[in-house]
Formats: structure tokens, sequence, C-alpha cells
């Protein structure tokens, strides 16, 4: 997986989303908390959000501020 490094990832996710990025959660991550939206799972060193690029990769947004 590739991770982008963000420091607001409420901002990140809906400026992405605006541009028709779509987000999806995984409750099957290892030391999930909960997931605080429909794109973004928090853990207990900060908050991601997953999507896939075009080939259909993994890609992350992470705050772990």
């Amino acid at each position: 997986n590739v991770e982008f490094r963000v420091s607001s990832i409420k901002k990140a996710v809906h400026e992405l989303k605006l541009k028709g990025v779509k987000f999806f959660t995984d409750k099957k991550q290892p030391n999930l908390i909960k997931i605080t939206s429909a794109e973004i799972m928090e853990f207990p060193w900060g908050k991601i959000a997953l999507f896939k690029d075009s080939e259909g990769n993994t890609l992350a947004l992470v705050d772990d501020e």
C-alpha cells in the first residue's frame, strides 16, 4: 500500500471526494478502534482513509497526529 500523510484527514477526504475519489472502510483491519465516518477509520496511532487508484491498488490517507 502507498500512504499519503496529511495534516487534516477530513479536509483531504473532502477535497478528493469532490474530484470523484471513492473511499471505503475495512472492518477487518488490525487494531481498529472505530469507523468515524463512511470514509475514516480510527486506530490507536491515528486515522486512515482508504481508496483505490485506477489500477485497483489500495492507497491510504494517513493522519497520525
